[in-house]
């Protein structure tokens, strides 16, 4: 198979060639036809020169066919006996023994033979409308024909025609050279990135994901390089937070599992007497390690699309409170001040109600675990254009500038306000972004360190149909 590269070069060439070939045959027609014009139009100048000339002399066209016939040097004026005739009488000959022009009286009768047209037979209005008057004194006294077809060139003409065309086949042979030398600098200066990008891919297939590859123009193929370059980046740093999960889960699933083979170790060999409270710390480690399985389930329903959604018109206002009453003890054990504030007449969400709740019940908490006493957490639904605006925002820790992008990372957990040790698996707010985002909406962050966060989420309002459903 041949390369892209040979093929462009062949496809330039034969680009090329055609036009080289187009423009010599234009340029060749035209050349020759603007010849004959000019050559016609010098001879019929000449020939009606001439004639005038035999007219002013002879006072009439008595003889002119004798005088004019092909052959015979065309003379109107007498010229010294034994005078050879003169190279532009030469050319006259010459031409008026090609073209063989004709000539009618005043009466459109024939005078000298022209065409198919013999002497003293009339000729057509056409014919005289195409001829040019031979004119003295001011006065037309003939009119001469011009043939619509120039005989054979002479020796002369032949030899300018051939040099113009020897010129004119070196300029498009110069011509081709430079249009090649050019494409094939072009091509190779286009192959430039592919052959990068080639290389590139090749070493991605080989487990080497971080590839950049230079940008070298702003076209198609910068664009190109430009998107490979995002692509490789992403990949690479999909398989860091894709290793760091692995790592970060393992480490997840193995706290509960310690706890629990430790207390059962010691449970069966006696050296731990079985207690409440240690069936009780038992307990709650397997519920923390059965929630920790529930929303890794939850993710990989998500990233396969097949998280089941029962989207129903959906009170916002109604479903704030009674998430804002499920946390109502808990804050106030906190000292925090939990309110909900809900807009007049805001339309119903399109949404599935327990995967709402769900959501909204991660940042309720998440925004419970970074407040301190004092601080108050704000609920609000409002309609912004069509959709409906649910804010969680909090008065508390807030988060760092540079944490910002990655909060709804899996496992990611910013560093210093917000650190691992206030529990939670660290999969809170990437679950929730999963369920938002496959209810077609988005959820954005707001926050500044030490001024607190708000969480924004935005889903379609529910339609007139589905709120009579």
């Amino acid at each position: 198979m041949h390369s892209l590269r040979l093929k462009l070069i062949l496809a330039f060439i034969l680009v090329c060639l055609v036009e080289a070939i187009l423009v010599a045959f234009l340029i060749r027609q035209t050349t020759q036809q603007a010849f004959d014009d000019f050559i016609r139009k010098e001879a019929i100048h000449n020939f009606v020169d001439d004639l005038s000339a035999y007219y002013e002399i002879q006072g009439s066209w008595d003889g002119l066919a004798q005088r004019f016939r092909p052959g015979m040097a065309q003379r109107a004026r007498p010229r010294s006996e034994g005078q050879p005739p003169s190279d532009t009488q030469r050319r006259r000959r010459s031409r008026h023994d090609r073209i063989r022009f004709g000539l009618a009286d005043t009466m459109g009768v024939i005078v000298k033979p022209y065409s198919d047209y013999q002497p003293g037979e009339r000729v057509s209005d056409e014919a005289l409308q195409t001829g040019m008057p031979v004119v003295i004194a001011g006065r037309a006294v003939g009119t001469a024909l011009l043939p619509a077809v120039l005989g054979p060139l002479d020796p002369r003409e032949r030899d300018y025609l051939a040099h113009t065309e020897q010129s004119l086949i070196l300029a498009v042979l110069g011509a081709l050279a430079v249009a090649l030398l050019i494409g094939m600098l072009i091509v190779r200066s286009s192959m430039r990135p592919l052959r990068q990008l080639t290389a590139a891919t090749k070493a991605m297939s080989e487990g080497k994901l971080k590839q950049q590859v230079p940008v070298l123009s702003h076209d198609e193929l910068g664009d190109l390089t430009e998107s490979f370059n995002r692509m490789s980046a992403e990949l690479e740093h999909a398989n860091a937070l894709r290793r760091q999960m692995s790592a970060d889960i393992a480490h997840e699933l193995r706290t509960p599992l310690t706890v629990l083979t430790g207390y059962l170790e010691a449970l069966s060999d006696g050296s731990l007497p079985p207690s409440s409270d240690r069936f009780k710390a038992m307990h709650a480690e397997a519920l923390q390690l059965g929630r920790l399985v529930e929303e890794l389930r939850t993710l990989s329903l998500a990233d396969a699309g097949e998280l089941t959604l029962e989207q129903k018109a959906v009170d916002s206002a109604e479903l704030l409170r009674q998430c804002a009453f499920a946390f109502q003890q808990q804050a106030a054990e906190q000292g925090i001040r939990l309110e909900v504030e809900a807009a007049d007449n805001t339309p119903p969400v399109l949404a599935d109600r327990e995967r709402l709740a769900q959501v909204l019940g991660n940042l309720i908490c998440n925004a419970l675990h970074y407040s301190g006493t004092g601080d108050s957490i704000i609920l609000r639904t409002r309609a912004q254009n069509e959709k409906i605006a649910i804010s969680v925002q909090d008065s508390g820790a807030g988060i760092a500038a540079e944490a910002l992008p990655h909060v709804f990372e899996r496992l990611y957990r910013a560093d210093g306000a917000r650190e691992q040790v206030k529990g939670g698996s660290g999969l809170g707010l990437a679950i929730a972004k999963s369920i938002v985002e496959a209810h077609g909406g988005s959820i954005s962050v707001a926050s500044q360190a030490g001024q607190g966060a708000s969480f924004t989420i935005l889903l379609p309002a529910a339609k007139e149909s589905t709120q009579a459903e």
